[in-house]
């Protein structure tokens, strides 16, 4: 699990994520549950700047990266 620093306006604060490859400077979209910046902030994925759409979120629900074992149980 890889830990980062986010700098959101002038505030700074760490945010975890299982995805380790982000770089200083890619825009992340955080979850910050209750809005709570005391509570442990993630982040969801990176945001993919768009000429067209300015700004757009690649996100990537985790329901739709699991793998169904029930098919076949007894």
């Amino acid at each position: 699990m890889g830990k980062y620093i986010v700098q959101e306006d002038n505030i700074k604060y760490e945010v975890y994520s299982i995805n380790t490859s982000f770089s200083i400077g890619d825009s992340v979209l955080v979850s910050i549950p209750g809005g709570d910046y005391n509570m442990q902030k993630t982040i969801l994925n990176k945001v993919v700047i768009d000429d067209d759409l300015k700004e757009s979120a690649a996100y990537v629900s985790p329901l739709s990266q699991m793998l169904d074992f029930t098919g076949d149980i007894v």
